[in-house]
C-alpha cells in the first residue's frame, strides 16, 4: 500500500494550529518551480527562490497536506546543531566546508527568528539555547570531547561552553548532575504554528500549494505528479 494513501493521525501539534486541506494539482500545469514536499525545506526552499527571483511562479506540491510529515511531528526546538560532527564533515569535504556549513546552520537560526518577528507569528519562539547535562562519567567525557572538537575549528566560549556541576545547577536543577554544555544557538517554538506562517505568507506572495497529489517520478526539468486528472 502507497503510504500517502494511509490514514495517518494528525500530530498534537495540530490540535491548536491550522489543519489544510489544499486541493490536488490542477491536470496539464506548469509553473516555474515545482517543489516536492509542503514542509520546512520545502517551503524554505520557495522563500528563498522568491528572494532571488519574486517573479517565479512555484507550485508546492505534497502527498498529503503542508506540514504533515517530520515538520509537524518534531521536538519543538530549532537547533544549529547538526547530528554528523564536524570531523566527519571535513572527512569528506574539508576543513573550511565543515567551518561554512555550522556557520551556515547557526545563521539559519537567526534567520529564521528574524522571520517570526517580521512577520509576528505567535509560534511560541524563545532562543533562550540550548544546555546538555551529565549525569555520570561517560557522559561528562562525551561533552568534554565535544566541546574539544568544537575548539579544534576554532568555534570559542560564545558558541559552546562547558559549565561545572554547580554552574549547570545555577540554570536547571537536574540530580546527580557532573556539569553541562551551554549554546545560545538553539530555539523553542511551535512548529505547527511556523508551517501556518509560512503557508500564510507564501500563498501572500503568490505560491500555488496542492496537496493530496503523489508525485511519482521525477525526470530532470520535468515533475510528473501522479493525479485523478493530469500531470504536473
Amino acid at each position: 500500500m502507497d503510504r500517502a494513501f494511509i490514514e495517518w493521525p494528525l500530530s498534537l501539534w495540530r490540535d491548536d494550529s491550522a489543519t489544510w486541506n489544499f486541493p490536488t494539482a490542477p491536470p496539464s500545469s506548469t509553473f516555474d518551480v515545482a517543489i516536492v514536499g509542503g514542509g520546512f525545506s520545502g517551503m524554505w526552499t520557495a522563500y528563498h527562490l522568491l528572494g532571488e527571483n519574486p517573479g517565479l511562479s512555484i507550485a508546492i506540491i505534497d502527498a498529503q497536506q503542508p506540514g504533515f510529515g517530520a515538520s509537524g511531528r518534531n521536538g519543538g526546538w530549532c537547533s544549529a546543531f547538526s547530528p554528523m560532527s564536524l570531523q566527519a564533515v571535513a572527512r569528506i569535504y574539508g576543513r573550511e566546508s565543515a567551518i561554512d556549513l555550522q556557520m551556515a546552520l547557526v545563521h539559519s537560526v537567526k534567520e529564521i527568528g528574524e522571520f517570526v518577528s517580521r512577520q509576528k507569528l505567535d509560534c511560541g519562539w524563545r532562543m533562550a539555547g540550548t544546555l546538555s547535562f551529565a549525569s555520570h562519567a561517560a557522559q561528562l567525557q562525551r561533552l568534554q570531547e565535544s566541546v574539544l572538537s568544537f575548539r579544534e575549528y576554532n568555534f570559542d566560549e560564545s558558541f559552546i561552553t562547558l559549565l561545572s556541576a554547580d554552574e549547570a545547577s545555577q540554570r536547571i536543577q537536574v540530580p546527580d548532575t557532573l556539569g553541562a554544555t551551554y549554546s545560545p544557538h538553539c530555539a523553542a517554538l511551535h512548529p505547527g504554528k511556523l508551517v501556518d506562517g509560512l503557508v500564510k505568507y507564501l500563498i501572500q506572495q503568490d505560491v500555488q500549494f496542492y496537496g493530496s497529489t503523489v508525485v511519482s517520478k521525477i525526470h530532470p526539468h520535468l515533475i510528473t505528479a501522479h493525479t485523478s486528472q493530469g500531470t504536473v
